[in-house]
Parts: C-alpha cells; sequence; structure tokens
C-alpha cells in the first residue's frame, strides 16, 4: 500500500485497541486502499481518510459518548507512525 499505508495501519491498530473495548461487537473493517481519491493521489506526503463510524447506525452512540478517545486514538497512530512504529 503506497503513501499512507504504514500511516493507517498506525491509526487502524490504535482505533481498534481503544473501541473495542466500549463497543463488545466493534467490528476492525481494516485499512483499504483507495488511490481514485484525489487527496490521497494528489499529495507529496503520506495522507489517510479515516472513517470512524457511520452515523446512521449503533456507531452514533459509540461516536457521540467516546468522541474525545476516538480523537486521542487518532493522535495516537500520528505519533506511533512518527515514532516508526
Amino acid at each position: 500500500m503506497p503513501g499512507g499505508g504504514r500511516l493507517a495501519h498506525a491509526i487502524q491498530n490504535q482505533l481498534v485497541k481503544t473501541l473495542a473495548p466500549f463497543d463488545a461487537d466493534y467490528k476492525d473493517r481494516g485499512v483499504k486502499a483507495h488511490l481514485s481519491f484525489c487527496v490521497l493521489r494528489q499529495t507529496a506526503m503520506p495522507a489517510v481518510l479515516v472513517e470512524t463510524g457511520f452515523i446512521d447506525s449503533e456507531d452514533v452512540n459509540l461516536l457521540t459518548r467516546h468522541g474525545d478517545d476516538i480523537a486521542r486514538a487518532l493522535a495516537r497512530g500520528v505519533t506511533d507512525y512518527g515514532q516508526g512504529i
């Protein structure tokens, strides 16, 4: 996975570690490469798009109750990427 692949995996790992304890049905949907997206294709730096949940599903409860936890997981993923983890 070119470009942001390592960054995407670092973020995904942190999201899974953070959200799984809050939601017994949390499903790790993995990392997917969509190089057709302009924001991913037309950048000179690693780039990722993160979809943390679906507002038309039960995810809305997770998103509203644990928004700060999600934000911290995203930040830890970026930090892990920067440290080469």
